[in-house]
């Protein structure tokens, strides 16, 4: 089976990753900065990956560290999808620091007895760390796993490590120059909006008349949590935002991020006073807990989350498309996690854009981060409701560009993975994806807790399987068609010749369709062929439907 394809940009990420740790003036400490919903999992998979074939031979390692212990399962679900590899974890009870490539949380291995047996075990040979959310990496816990292992001793190229993160900047003092050494490769939220990889989003300012923020303490000048939340919980914003909600945002899936948990808490009761079913999400939630939660909302149970910072990293609920930014902040990465979570396509529900409420005080004048942010022209911001999109299209307007006008316009369109593949998707009646080949059909199917799709493979005779453990929409869609294109791609392209020619369908595939000889429809073979799929793929798929 081949690696799951990757696009152009994740493509040229790569190369410059090696020509970073490998050129003529190499790094051994670089970072990736792309935005939420990029396939950075992808990336550093495809790097694994490659890093081991380059090193083939010489006992090459893998190790790649993530910032909380919930994040563990879900990345060794798609890092060994994408590489076929046997992943090795290091969390809990799980010791399997011999595997070709180790997901370990920092919490676990920062352990002083399992970090001494990691060390040891991938001592010897070529070492890759891969360090997820790497604005971290300035803690001290960061930093202790990548001395220990070797990844701040010139060691003739036995130890790189390579950051990704959405943002290299912090709201503290601390210096991520004191542990990355360059800027391997870079996109903005921006960049990947205009080029249809990220939804459009446009802003609305919540203001509240009560809420003075020139009594919030601060610290480095951000605002301190705390002081924060009691003036918050000292004015009306909590049932300012949760009608602003209603109003703005009455049919969308949202997030509301909270400056303390006792904000958040009381902000579920602000907002189901107002209607809005909602539940609230802190760092002492149970896993099981928590994805009971997130389930909910997917199944339209639950419309917000409410959360203090968890949610910021690492949350994949691409049908949510509302931020509330109930958390004013100064701080320009702070701000750009919190609206990336909300950025991510989801063809499938149709989401189209996503909206971002700010809650400000009535004066608006704090140097608060807004969603000129995500702008590169800091003289110059969006409108109160103007999307990015047409804030650009705007400036282009001004500035006479024509051929920026005609890429931000082409991607104004909705969004859909399955339309811009080039493999030939199709839908049953009831709506489950597949790809038709010689022997049977590779689908996919939404598991029931909502937990995210997994690719299966259903022969023309036979029981179906299922392929793989739930996956993000965009990693099921692109590993299904891996694994069509390899078993048959001539069914399986969308461009093979035989799709092209006009010729008409035959008797045979008209008695198939029940349609009567003269063709009154004047279908050409190939619908022939797509309806014939789709109607032997109703009867065999049909329990993979929601």
């Amino acid at each position: 089976m081949s690696i799951l394809p990757l696009r152009d940009y994740q493509s040229e990420c790569i190369d410059a990753v090696f020509e970073r740790l490998d050129g003529p003036e190499p790094s051994q400490r670089t970072v990736v900065v792309l935005p939420t919903g990029s396939g950075k999992t992808v990336i550093f998979s495809h790097l694994a990956a490659q890093f081991r074939e380059t090193h083939f031979g010489q006992d090459p390692r893998v190790l790649i560290l993530v910032h909380r212990d919930e994040l563990v399962r879900q990345t060794v679900a798609k890092c060994g999808a994408i590489t076929g590899s046997t992943i090795g974890v290091v969390q809990a009870e799980r010791n399997d620091y011999h595997a070709p490539i180790v997901v370990a949380s920092v919490q676990s291995l920062g352990q002083p007895s399992r970090l001494d047996a990691t060390t040891i075990s991938l001592a010897g040979g070529p070492l890759l760390i891969i360090v997820d959310e790497a604005h971290h990496a300035v803690a001290p816990t960061y930093q202790r796993i990548l001395r220990e292992l070797g990844a701040f001793v010139s060691s003739e190229g036995l130890t790189s490590a390579v950051g990704f993160t959405a943002t290299l900047m912090r709201s503290d003092d601390l210096g991520l120059g004191d542990v990355w050494q360059s800027v391997a490769y870079q996109r903005s939220i921006k960049w990947m909006i205009e080029r249809g990889w990220l939804v459009d989003v446009r802003g609305k300012s919540v203001p509240v008349e009560d809420l003075d923020l020139d009594a919030v303490k601060r610290t480095a000048g951000e605002l301190q949590s705390g002081s924060l939340g009691e003036t918050m919980l000292a004015s009306m914003a909590l049932e300012t935002a949760a009608k602003a909600y209603v109003e703005q945002a009455s049919d969308r899936l949202g997030v509301a991020f909270w400056p303390t948990v006792e904000v958040a808490e009381q902000a579920v009761d602000a907002f189901t006073e107002q209607g809005v079913t909602s539940a609230v999400v802190t760092g002492t939630t149970p896993h099981e807990q928590r994805q009971h939660i997130y389930a909910e909302q997917l199944r339209g149970h639950i419309q917000v989350v409410h959360n203090c910072m968890v949610l910021t990293e690492g949350w994949d609920q691409p049908p949510v498309s509302c931020a509330l930014v109930g958390r004013p902040t100064s701080s320009t990465g702070l701000y750009i996690q919190m609206v990336g979570r909300v950025l991510r396509p989801w063809p499938a529900g149709g989401k189209r854009d996503a909206l971002v409420l700010d809650v400000t005080g009535a004066a608006r004048n704090h140097s608060l981060a807004t969603l000129g942010a995500l702008t590169e022209t800091p003289d110059r911001m969006p409108a109160d409701g103007q999307s990015l999109v047409e804030f650009e299209m705007a400036l282009a307007d001004e500035q006479q560009d024509i051929e920026r006008k005609i890429l931000l316009r082409s991607n104004m369109v909705d969004i859909d993975l399955f339309a811009r593949s080039t493999t030939a998707w199709l839908r049953t009646d009831r709506g489950v994806w597949f790809i038709n080949v010689r022997d049977g059909w590779y689908f996919l199917f939404e598991e029931r807790d909502d937990s995210g799709y997994v690719v299966g493979f259903a022969p023309n005779r036979g029981k179906a399987e299922r392929l793989t453990e739930a996956l993000s929409l965009d990693v099921a869609i692109s590993l299904g068609e891996a694994m069509a294109m390899d078993r048959d791609p001539s069914l399986a392209s969308k461009v093979s010749p035989w799709r092209k020619r006009k010729a008409m369908a035959t008797e045979r595939q008209l008695a198939v369709l029940h349609e009567p000889a003269e063709n009154p429809k004047e279908l050409t073979k190939q619908e022939a062929s797509d309806m014939i799929s789709i109607k032997f793929a109703n009867q065999r798929l049909k329990w993979a439907a929601r």
